[in-house]
């Protein structure tokens, strides 16, 4: 499996079969990258349910589609 797709293709997105989104950050300025989402077909509404911080520096982000 090609690890740089399977994190910006998300199908079900689109069909609506995602009620709970986790996106974990690592604290770092890039130059150069892939997106995080791709082939979204439309906007998707999203709401802050939480966060966690690791000791690592990781910063994770729990959303709610709306």
């Amino acid at each position: 499996m090609d690890r740089r797709r399977c994190f910006h293709y998300f199908p079900t997105l689109n069909k609506g079969l995602i009620h709970e989104l986790r996106v974990v950050i690592q604290p770092i300025v890039l130059v150069k990258g892939i997106p995080l989402f791709r082939d979204i077909q439309k906007s998707i509404r999203l709401k802050l349910k939480g966060t966690q911080e690791y000791s690592s520096g990781l910063v994770e982000l729990i959303y709610r589609i709306v």
